[in-house]
């Protein structure tokens, strides 16, 4: 029961972020004239990345909006009747983000970007939570009424509270505590994993492994820690991470680019141009490393390094040793001692939102929705049009037309950053069920 809510709150995220998306922008399609290189997209982002054609991601007539916050409804209503174990099969692995194929490009979450900028993919734990919904019977008891209890954990007498107690740390982080609102807590950050306003999670990833200090979008190794006696450690900066090995589990960090051949989009072909000759692309640390950092804390694990000198260039593969250079490794405890508090080690005050834009509205009126619609909305107020398309507005329009404005920042029909530094709580809307507040309050 927990899992298949757990499960559902995903999907329900999913479905109130496309809410907000004018998917037919996001898809990669002209709009009123403008080319699909000028809009802030990820088919845009792979194009200058892979110096290729930019592709729409979707046959252009067949994306709206609201036929596809209707799939994810039908997505909703499956999971909840237990016969969604389709869905599985349509979400993006994390290993996946760098394959550009329409096939690969297809996969859910689809047009939004990761924190790595490959197209995002949900974490290891949510694709397994949804995984595990999907195999349970539809219309199993409630965990504990077995026991003579309610449903909502272990055996309680009617009408009192649940006994739950978190199993290990990474569970308190997410546990729901009596008297905390629902907004204190990590899972429903702006960013979640990826960059937001309040905390860049990725930053407490780059000292994971003792001695070094690693740049947390591309694996390259940016310093050594003061105190480091290592000789072939002090040597890696400038190097890049390239693997992680702990005894039989290989972790990649990089992955090749993928795309359709010119010459038979049914072919796959690597993404190489003259600045990435090798066609690598780094996968999100917050995928790629869960699993060595929870299986290997206070342990050793062999990491392997480009053998050149990497600062300029991402590396080929690591299929041979002559490519490589490998260093063992203790990974660091996540958490301080017999705490939930993040260990200092691994980042020190101010060192999670050094990242950031200051201030915050810098970075807001600049990140378009492709990545992070839900908190920074793209398209409100929508509503079914004369040609059964849909209508509606861009948050950041400073009136409301029922004319869609695609985000620009010299169009002086929508906030720019002045506005946002002199009055953002006049000008931000709250929306209630993607529309703005009737009350007209902020």
């Amino acid at each position: 029961e927990v899992t298949r809510a757990r499960a559902e709150d995903i999907v329900r995220r999913a479905f109130e972020t496309v809410r907000f998306m004018n998917v037919a922008v996001m898809n990669g399609n002209p709009v009123q004239g403008r080319k699909a290189l000028s809009l802030d997209t990820m088919p845009a982002e792979e194009a200058f990345d892979t110096e290729r054609l930019e592709r729409p991601v979707m046959s252009p007539g067949t994306v709206d909006t609201l036929a596809v916050m209707a799939l994810h409804q039908q997505v909703l209503a499956a999971l909840r009747g237990g016969a969604a174990p389709w869905f599985v099969k349509l979400l993006r692995q994390p290993e996946e983000a760098a394959i550009y194929t329409d096939e690969g490009r297809r996969k859910m979450p689809a047009l939004m970007c990761g924190a790595d900028n490959n197209y995002l993919a949900l974490t290891h734990r949510q694709i397994d939570t949804i995984r595990k919904a999907t195999e349970a019977p539809p219309f199993a008891p409630p965990f504990g009424a077995e026991n003579g209890g309610n449903g909502d954990g272990e055996g309680t007498e009617a009408g009192s509270e649940p006994r739950l107690t978190p199993r290990n740390l990474s569970a308190q982080l997410h546990y729901a505590a009596r008297g905390n609102p629902v907004n204190s807590r990590p899972v429903t950050a702006i960013g979640n994993c990826c960059p937001g306003l309040e905390v860049d999670f990725r930053g407490v990833w780059r000292r994971m492994f003792k001695g070094i200090v690693l740049r947390e979008y591309d694996n390259l190794v940016v310093g050594i820690e003061p105190g480091e006696k290592d000789a072939r450690k002090r040597k890696l900066k400038g190097h890049r991470l390239l693997r992680i090995r702990a005894g039989d589990v290989v972790v990649h960090t990089m992955a090749p680019m993928v795309g359709p051949s010119p010459a038979d989009p049914s072919q796959e072909v690597t993404l190489a141009t003259e600045s990435n000759p090798h066609a690598m692309a780094a996968l999100e640390w917050s995928n790629s490393l869960a699993q060595i950092l929870r299986d290997n804390m206070g342990g050793t694990v062999t990491c392997d390094f480009t053998k050149e000198n990497s600062w300029y260039d991402r590396p080929p593969l690591v299929e041979k040793p002559k490519n490589y250079i490998s260093v063992d490794f203790e990974v660091r405890h996540f958490f301080e001692q017999g705490t939930a508090f993040i260990a200092s080690e691994l980042a020190g005050p101010g060192e999670l939102t050094q990242g950031l834009c200051s201030p915050w509205q810098n970075d807001y009126r600049e990140c378009s929705c492709y990545y992070w619609a839900s908190a920074r909305p793209d398209y409100v107020n929508v509503e079914v049009s004369g040609s059964g398309l849909s209508a509606g507005d861009n948050w950041m329009a400073l009136e409301r037309t029922g004319k869609y404005i695609p985000d620009d920042y010299a169009d002086t029909r929508l906030i720019h950053y002045d506005d946002l530094f002199k009055r953002w709580e006049e000008l931000l809307r709250f929306q209630v069920e993607g529309k703005d507040d009737p009350r007209g309050e902020n």
